[in-house]
């Protein structure tokens, strides 16, 4: 049998790698040894791509602005979360984490948000001079 045809049979990669098994696992972490750094890189890459449709000198030149409501940045912040619209998934802006979950906390709802705002307001201890 020629030996480019034995490939093509139906079932033969599964079988090979079935019998060698412990061989690609080998084979596989030490790749995986040689080239961790560009490998999580490539996955962050991917992953953000997918999931915000961002190349990642986007995605850093979002995350260096920092927060867009409280102006913190990475350093001070403890990172940064991509803001984005639930229904539509559009990325809005990157928040530190205490803005990011103020807004959840309100289902980013702007009317609710300045109904606290008010009721802050309406409540703020009178300033001492």
């Amino acid at each position: 049998m020629h030996y480019q045809r034995q490939f093509r049979k139906p079932g033969y990669q599964r079988q090979w790698r079935a019998k060698n098994a412990d061989a690609r696992r080998a084979y596989q972490r030490a790749w995986y040894r040689r080239n961790r750094e560009k490998e999580i890189l490539r996955q962050r890459e991917r992953h953000i791509k997918q999931r915000f449709g961002l190349s990642l000198a986007e995605y850093k030149a979002i995350l260096a602005r920092g927060c867009a409501i409280c102006g913190a940045k990475p350093a001070e912040a403890r990172g940064l979360a991509l803001d984005h619209d639930h229904a539509t998934g559009v990325v809005r802006d990157a928040l530190c984490r205490g803005c990011n979950t103020g807004l959840g906390s309100f289902a980013d709802d702007p009317d609710r948000l300045r109904l606290a705002a008010e009721y802050l307001d309406l409540h703020r201890a009178p300033t001492q001079s």
